[in-house]
């Protein structure tokens, strides 16, 4: 998923409905995963020449640019990172520092984790989660959000529906 829809999950699931907080915090564990990719956005972004195109950049990939950034621009360790950061050894080690230094704050183990989730449907095997990693290379085949419109209609549209209905009736 993109940066942008996993903020927007994070504020919809862990604070309009279950009312977790703070929200700069939520927010920034929502995307710290992919802090890798970071680059790759800002290359999109730089890339693209009209302004209407920057802003759809970070959303849409032509099919295949990402696998030629990832073969001719990415670092090797910031691959390794991305995906230690989507392992659920990685996850693991992000929960055993929340417990030990942010002991109040252990919902954001879970917000973690939901960023894992959220990409295994909505990534390739080029750069979907692989759960074991580094003991394992299997990843999950999903489907490349940034390569079918469909993926990001719906995401976005589920989450208007979804904070529509709490705007209207609360939990």
């Amino acid at each position: 998923m993109d940066p942008i829809s996993h903020l927007c999950w994070a504020l919809t699931i862990f604070i309009f409905i279950l009312g977790f907080g703070p929200v700069a915090i939520v927010l920034i564990v929502a995307i710290l995963p992919d802090l890798p990719w970071i680059d790759f956005y800002l290359h999109k972004f730089k890339e693209a020449e009209k302004k209407h195109e920057k802003i759809i950049s970070i959303f849409k990939s032509k099919k295949g640019q990402v696998m030629h950034y990832l073969h001719k621009h990415q670092p090797n360790y910031l691959r390794t990172m991305h995906f230690f950061m989507h392992s659920l050894f990685g996850w693991w080690l992000f929960s055993l520092i929340v417990v030990l230094f942010f002991r109040n704050h252990l919902f954001l183990s879970f917000v973690y984790l939901s960023h894992i989730i959220i990409d295994i449907p909505s990534h390739g095997r080029i750069r979907g989660p692989i759960l074991f990693y580094p003991f394992s290379k299997i990843s999950f085949n999903g489907i490349e959000f940034e390569e079918h419109n469909w993926m990001i209609i719906a995401s976005y549209s589920l989450l208007i529906l979804i904070n529509i209905a709490l705007f209207v009736s609360p939990i």
